[in-house]
């Protein structure tokens, strides 16, 4: 049977209702946990980041990855997109963090009720109080149906906080049939009570 996608529709958020967050560096990727809420194909996410104008040169790259048994990314990612340094605003800056990322052509089958993590990653090394980037959020953090990882030289670890995010889905749906298909359904099956009565 043929299944239809529909525009992406928000499926999932965390917005921090603070400025606080995590830093993002080469000795420190972050993830967030996601619960699924439709079936369908996970066509868009954004994250609330923030750069250094001064430092960055070199862009993050986003992986989606499934989730094991103790809540935490698993090992090997669904897809892996790049964010380009220049599509990150600085800290502060008046035209908002959340920066878009458009997973065309590279979509992810997703089912309702499964859960997901986001994972970031960042090239580049922090120095002192000159840190590249940032993934905004706050701790504790408000969001029930995941929570936020840190990774440095041991694994995965949750860090109490939960880290701003978006996702969206193109849920699929059974095409609805025509009232012309329901007609015929109906008369085969008075045809069919008929012959059944006629004995």
């Amino acid at each position: 049977m043929a299944y239809a996608a529909t525009a992406g529709q928000l499926d999932q958020q965390y917005l921090p209702a603070s400025a606080g967050g995590l830093i993002v560096e080469q000795a420190q990727s972050l993830a967030e946990t996601f619960k699924v809420s439709q079936t369908g194909q996970l066509d868009r996410v954004a994250l609330d980041l923030a750069r250094n104008p001064v430092l960055p040169t070199q862009g993050l790259t986003l992986g989606i990855f499934r989730t094991l048994a103790d809540g935490s990314p698993a090992t090997t990612s669904l897809a892996t997109f790049s964010i380009a340094a220049d599509s990150v605003s600085p800290l502060g800056s008046p035209m908002g963090n959340f920066v878009q990322i458009d997973l065309d052509g590279s979509e992810v089958d997703v089912v309702a009720g499964e859960k997901l993590a986001l994972v970031l990653q960042c090239g580049l090394t922090g120095h002192g109080m000159v840190d590249p980037y940032a993934w905004l959020g706050r701790a504790p953090g408000g969001y029930a149906d995941g929570k936020g990882y840190v990774k440095q030289q041991f694994g995965w670890s949750p860090t109490g906080y939960d880290l701003g995010f978006q996702t969206y889905i193109s849920p699929t749906t059974v095409p609805e049939p025509s009232p012309w298909a329901l007609l015929a359904t109906g008369a085969g099956a008075l045809c069919f009570l008929k012959r059944r009565s006629g004995r």
